[in-house]
């Protein structure tokens, strides 16, 4: 199943999420694995006049694991805030990080639609705390990442929806992380990973990055696609200019590699 990588700046599409420490709480459903959104520290539906969805948990479509949250929003609105996905309120239940004033800070999480649209974005519970509407891609699996400031409150994240064109969404993945945990010099794997490393021609993928993957997808440092092909121990990437590249794999795995 090939997934797209979507980000909103250098140093989030640069990196390798899964090696990183989740910051969000390990109890509940945070990663929508857990079932029917009926406990009170997983996620609630929060939809305002003249806005209409509902959200139910699936097991049919999901990114990784073995299920993931489906949204229908039926009528979309102006306001992003009139749909919202969120956590909960419940602190005896759950322990929400406090995101730390002057610390930088990633959300990301996966969502796919094939009849979507518009936009989406993040907010955070009680706090002035939301990023900038970022276009939904409609298609594969893909991957929305939003950095943002900490400010020394409890992160209860929202993912808004009021302004998405009416149509199914699949949500799943959630985290969040600390940004400069992210750099590409702490993620990047051994160079036997992807080799050779400088490469002009062809680039070998350990056994490792190509297997259980379907799809093997390049980005260059702006967050493009640039190259797509079936999974396999070798890629020809002499159709590339020179630069640095990011390859990605089917679990979300990410690995820098230059084209010399």
């Amino acid at each position: 199943m090939k997934k797209i990588l979507l980000s909103l700046s250098l140093a989030l599409l640069a990196n390798s999420f899964q090696a990183q420490t989740n910051l969000l709480p390990s109890q509940g459903n945070f990663d929508f694995e857990g079932g029917s959104p009926t406990n009170a520290y997983w996620w609630y539906l929060g939809v305002g006049s003249g806005a209409s969805a509902n959200f139910v948990w699936q097991t049919t479509e999901k990114h990784a694991g073995n299920a993931a949250y489906q949204l229908n929003v039926v009528t979309s609105t102006s306001d992003q805030w009139r749909i919202q996905l969120a956590s909960s309120y419940n602190e005896s239940a759950a322990t929400y990080p406090t995101v730390a004033s002057g610390t930088s800070y990633t959300l990301r999480f996966w969502m796919k639609t094939s009849n979507g649209g518009g936009t989406v974005r993040f907010s955070n519970s009680g706090s002035s705390l939301w990023s900038a509407d970022t276009s939904v891609t409609v298609g594969d699996w893909t991957l929305y990442s939003f950095t943002f400031t900490g400010n020394d409150t409890k992160f209860k994240p929202y993912l808004e929806f009021g302004k998405s064109a009416a149509g199914t969404y699949y949500i799943d993945d959630i985290a969040l992380y600390e940004t400069a945990s992210l750099s590409v010099n702490d993620i990047v794997k051994p160079k036997s990973y992807v080799y050779p490393n400088p490469a002009k021609e062809t680039i070998n993928l350990s056994e490792s990055l190509y297997s259980d993957s379907k799809i093997i997808n390049i980005v260059d440092v702006t967050g493009r696609k640039v190259l797509s092909a079936p999974s396999a121990k070798t890629i020809n990437v002499s159709s590339l200019k020179k630069g640095v590249y990011i390859i990605t794999n089917d679990k979300g795995e990410s690995f820098k590699f230059i084209k010399d």
